[in-house]
């Protein structure tokens, strides 16, 4: 982590709008964490509509509308299913916290873009590079689309959501 200019030092002070941010997200993945401890089904690596609709959704709306500009949020959760949550700048997330006690494996990570598309950046590459023989899964979420990557197998789920439009056809009265 390089130095933070003042710029983004100054971006970090933010009002939060939405005091209970953290616990509807913590209670969103929570049904989808059981899942996976209870049946070893790994929801995270291949998101289905109930996880996209759900968690997903809930934890855009959260980097989107919880706080006074969109602000990355990190989830972090590990393999007892303990859910560690931040939030950073526009640009930028990373703990602020020591996140003592979390178990390795790495059950799944999920991040924002809340300014733009779904991507791993240059930096998110570090971070799976870094992290990646502890990690199962990583979900990056953008505008109305994420990436969900199965780490142990290589694979990437990209979903992007929109309006079909096309030309009509006009039905010729007989």
């Amino acid at each position: 982590m390089g130095k933070m200019s003042d710029k983004h030092i100054e971006m970090q002070e933010s009002v939060v709008l939405i005091d209970d941010w953290k616990l509807q997200i913590e209670k969103s993945l929570q049904p989808f964490i059981e899942i996976v401890k209870e049946y070893g089904i790994h929801t995270f690596t291949n998101p289905d509509t109930q996880l996209e609709v759900g968690p997903l959704s809930v934890i855009w709306e959260m980097s989107t509308k919880a706080f006074d500009i969109p602000r990355e949020i990190q989830i972090v959760i590990d393999d007892n299913g303990e859910v560690f949550i931040d939030y950073g700048t526009p640009g930028y997330v990373d703990f602020s916290f020591e996140p003592s006690g979390m178990k390795l494996p790495i059950m799944c990570w999920i991040h924002t873009h809340p300014m733009g598309n779904a991507y791993f950046s240059s930096t998110d590459w570090k971070t799976l590079n870094s992290w990646n023989s502890i990690m199962e899964s990583a979900i990056v979420l953008g505008n109305n689309e994420f990436w969900a990557y199965d780490v142990k197998r290589d694979i990437c789920k990209m979903v992007k959501y929109g309006k079909l439009k096309g030309t009509e056809t006009k039905k010729e009265e007989e």
